[in-house]
């Protein structure tokens, strides 16, 4: 019905009642129906006209504040019940007395049916001593009071909210309540978490290069150093020098020109480990160890060294290439470091989670204790650490191996250390 009908319909009523009234009155006063003389005729109708004017002026009134009062509703609408954050009244004991559509939405409940719910039932259980004490203090006080917190959709699903508390007074009862306001800052508390990981690994990184700096200048000045001496002693005194001494010092240019080559190259293969998004495949791990031995054939040989490997692997995930480089350099740690003359034993297992774990084991001297938890350490120069006597090697396997979704680690056994990479397995075994 619009607004002109029902106001029609409330002027018939009125008159109604009016008429009724009036016929009552005159029942019980016979002596008002005397007929007036014209002049008392006059002065009443002027009465009536004054009077009848006075009520449209007074309706006139009520209907402009009725306009008013729907306009000042429809903003209450707006700015409460269409808000962008949760509005809450919690009672003394923790009840809701009353939400708004946005509170009612971020707990996931309908509008007619939250009243009188404690709100705890919306906050993680793990949370609930703060609230408690958050609104123990806001009613103890009556000064706002404000926290964070993880609460509960209806569904199950978490997220953070901050709660902004002021007390006031009911206006029907007069008893202190508690007027709450509740913003989700999921988002927030997400880029947070983002930054502070952006700022440990940037902070990690730093170190890194730091150590990096130092590593590089350490492992690359020798070989220079050494590099340069026998081409300065070359320069000098070539027409002297015997044929044997003459190769020896073309010798020791050439082999220390390698090992400043190797480091090169593993320093571009760690920058490429931390950049590069490979895929896994099927490793081929007979292939693999191959053509780790293949790369290190010169030491092996020189070195009489006896390896012992398995006819049969378990099958793994991996990216073959870098794969290769960490068979190369447990192979190259384990010679170097290894027994006299060194004897190497290769074997996998199946881990209970479903991963494959390659090892080495040497015959050597193993690491003593006070040198163990610096090893994988990233740049970190030990006499035992390094495919080459310096300090990546390791860092190599453990960047190589996280990176494929793996870990390293080993086993001192006294005599000699077991070196192990975990990949994940595939279903098979590679012959």
């Amino acid at each position: 019905m619009t607004g002109k009908a029902e106001r029609l319909v409330d002027a018939a009523e009125l008159r109604r009642q009016a008429e009724r009234v009036v016929r009552e009155e005159t029942a019980r006063s016979p002596d008002d129906g005397a007929v007036l003389s014209p002049d008392q005729a006059r002065k009443t109708l002027h009465e009536l006209r004054v009077h009848q004017v006075q009520l449209e002026m007074q309706n006139q009134e009520l209907r402009r504040a009725r306009l008013e009062l729907e306009a000042s509703h429809a903003r209450y609408f707006d700015l409460y019940d269409l808000a962008p954050v949760g509005y809450v009244t919690i009672s003394e004991a923790g009840l809701i007395l009353e939400a708004n559509l946005r509170a009612a939405s971020l707990l996931g409940t309908p509008r007619g049916s939250i009243g009188q719910t404690p709100l705890t039932r919306f906050i993680l259980s793990e949370d609930q001593d703060l609230y408690y004490l958050h609104r123990r203090r806001l009613f103890e006080t009556t000064e706002p009071q404000a926290c964070e917190l993880r609460m509960v959709h209806q569904d199950g699903t978490q997220f953070w909210a901050h709660l902004s508390a002021t007390a006031a007074r009911d206006e029907e009862t007069g008893a202190l309540v508690c007027r709450l306001v509740v913003s989700d800052i999921t988002e927030r508390k997400r880029a947070d978490q983002a930054l502070r990981q952006q700022t440990i690994e940037l902070q990690s990184r730093n170190l890194e290069l730091n150590a990096f700096a130092h590593t590089v200048a350490h492992d690359l000045k020798a070989p220079l150093t050494v590099t340069a001496g026998s081409a300065e002693l070359l320069n000098l005194n070539f027409a002297t020098l015997s044929e044997e001494s003459r190769r020896a010092s073309l010798a020791s240019i050439l082999r220390n020109s390698r090992r400043m080559a190797s480091i090169i190259d593993e320093l571009l293969l760690l920058s490429e480990v931390r950049r590069a998004d490979v895929a896994l495949h099927r490793l081929d791990t007979p292939a693999l160890v191959a053509e780790a031995r293949e790369r290190l054939a010169d030491l092996i040989a020189s070195s009489g060294t006896e390896i012992v490997a398995p006819s049969q692997w378990p099958a793994a995930l991996g990216y073959g290439p870098w794969v290769a480089q960490v068979w190369t350099n447990y192979l190259s740690n384990a010679i170097r470091h290894g027994g006299r003359p060194p004897r190497v034993e290769l074997g996998a297992d199946t881990e209970t989670d479903g991963r494959v774990r390659f090892w080495v084991r040497d015959n050597g001297d193993g690491v003593s204790p006070e040198r163990q938890d610096l090893l994988f350490t990233p740049f970190t120069h030990l006499e035992h650490v390094g495919a080459h006597g310096h300090g990546l090697g390791l860092s190599i396997v453990r960047r190589i191996t996280e990176k494929l979704g793996g870990r390293c680690g080993f086993e001192s056994l006294g005599r000699g250390s077991v070196f192990h990479f975990s990949l994940p397995g595939a279903e098979g075994v590679r012959g």
